[in-house]
């Protein structure tokens, strides 16, 4: 149809579509929506908030379990490393008893390094990753007076 026949209808037959959306990033839809839901179908409000409870004792059961896995990770990891570690050493006086002197020494002072390296290494980068965390924690959290000090 051209627009002059469009304006020429009557206002019975003229028909307007109008689309909204409404997005939200909240785990509940706001509380204008959820009064909705619950006039539509009465205890809707209260099995999506029961719904959420659920998924965020999951969610928090799922990241208690990786925490409590990457623990026992990192333990086993130091005992392997300990293990080892220790067998250098022993294996280092075993070669220096044994008469082969720089040999023994040499490895004594690789295993030694190693390990000093490893530490020293570690110790940057939890104060790095300190540092990160503490700036994302001052661009979130309000400033406070009696922090400024």
């Amino acid at each position: 149809m051209s627009r002059k026949t469009k304006r020429n209808l009557p206002a019975a037959q003229l028909q307007r579509t109008v689309l909204q959306q409404i997005t939200y990033e909240a785990p509940l839809p706001p509380p204008r929506m959820l009064e909705q839901y619950e006039h539509v179908l009465p205890g809707t409000a209260d099995r999506l908030i029961s719904r959420m409870e659920a998924q965020s004792e999951h969610r928090y059961g799922l990241e208690n379990r990786k925490i409590d896995a990457d623990i026992a990770s990192e333990k086993r990891g130091q005992v392997f490393a300990f293990i080892l570690a220790g067998l250098a050493i022993i294996g280092s006086f075993f070669l220096i008893a044994t008469g082969k002197d720089r040999l023994g020494i040499g490895t004594f002072i690789t295993t030694f390094a190693s390990l000093i390296t490893v530490f020293i290494v570690g110790k940057v980068k939890q104060s790095w990753e300190l540092a990160r965390k503490r700036k994302e924690m001052k661009e979130f959290l309000p400033r406070l007076p009696e922090l400024e000090k």
